[in-house]
């Protein structure tokens, strides 16, 4: 059996070396995390602000949502008093003439 290293192995020489000054990364690390941190910070507070605009939103939108159903409520029942009244109207036109049909026979 042949005994041939495999091609995609690299040799000890050509490995990559790692920064000789370690406190330098380190560094450089911490300055990346911190200013991650602060990114994460940042759009919590403004994913805190944007939640209360959509709540507030909505909130105004069911407000207007119950306006204008009992609007629309209000419209319904104030044709009905109107076609009542409307009805009410003819029927006493109706008595009234009747009344002066009876009284132009005496």
């Amino acid at each position: 059996m042949d005994h041939k290293t495999w091609l995609w192995r690299k040799k000890s020489t050509d490995k990559i070396v790692v920064a000789a000054d370690p406190k330098v990364d380190l560094s450089s690390k911490e300055e990346e995390i911190q200013a991650l941190l602060d990114n994460k910070a940042e759009l919590e507070n403004d994913l805190k602000i944007l939640s209360e605009k959509l709540s507030s939103a909505l909130s105004e939108c069911n407000a207007k949502d119950d306006l204008a159903k009992k609007q629309a409520r209000l419209a319904m029942e104030a044709m009905a008093v109107q076609e009542k009244a409307e009805a009410k109207t003819v029927s006493l036109k109706q008595e009234l003439d009747e009344a002066f049909t009876a009284k132009s026979c005496w």
